[in-house]
C-alpha cells in the first residue's frame, strides 16, 4: 500500500504500521514493537528493529551469501568511501578515532556532524 500524505502524529502511526505489517509478512520477528515505538523515537527498540531486518535480508554478493556483519562492515566501507583517512576494516581499531563514526553521520546528517580540517585531528584521549 502507498503511504499516507499527511504531517499528523496519525499519519506517520499508519505509515509505520503499514511498513511493519509488510515486515510481518515477510516473516520478520517483531517482538514488542509498535507504530507508536518507532513515532515516538524509542531509540532501543528501533535499532533493534533495524538489526533484526538486516539479520532477515542478508545481503547477497552474486553466488555468496554473506554474514549480517559482513553485510554491514561494506555499508560501512560503501557509505565512507571518499571521506579522507576513514579506512574500515573491522569493528574494533577502524573506530576507535571517531572518524568512521563521524564520516557516518555527516553523510547520512551532514548539518549534524561536520566534516573538515578538525574531523581529521581528533582529539587525543586525555588520561586522568
Amino acid at each position: 500500500p502507498s503511504p499516507t500524505r499527511g504531517r499528523m502524529r496519525i499519519h506517520s502511526l499508519e505509515n509505520v504500521d503499514k511498513a511493519l505489517q509488510f515486515l510481518k509478512e515477510q516473516r520478520v520477528h517483531l517482538e514488542n514493537v509498535g507504530s507508536h515505538d518507532i513515532v515516538d523515537g524509542n531509540h532501543r527498540l528501533t535499532l533493534g528493529l533495524v538489526w533484526t531486518i538486516i539479520l532477515r535480508f542478508q545481503t547477497e554478493d552474486n553466488r555468496e551469501t554473506r554474514s549480517a556483519k559482513d553485510a554491514l562492515l561494506l555499508w560501512c566501507q560503501m557509505k565512507t568511501a571518499g571521506y579522507p583517512e576513514v579506512n574500515i576494516q573491522n569493528f574494533t581499531t577502524s573506530w576507535r578515532d571517531g572518524l568512521a563514526f563521524n564520516a557516518l553521520i555527516h553523510r547520512h546528517r551532514y548539518h549534524l556532524a561536520s566534516w573538515g580540517s578538525s574531523a581529521l585531528h581528533p582529539t587525543p584521549t586525555l588520561s586522568l
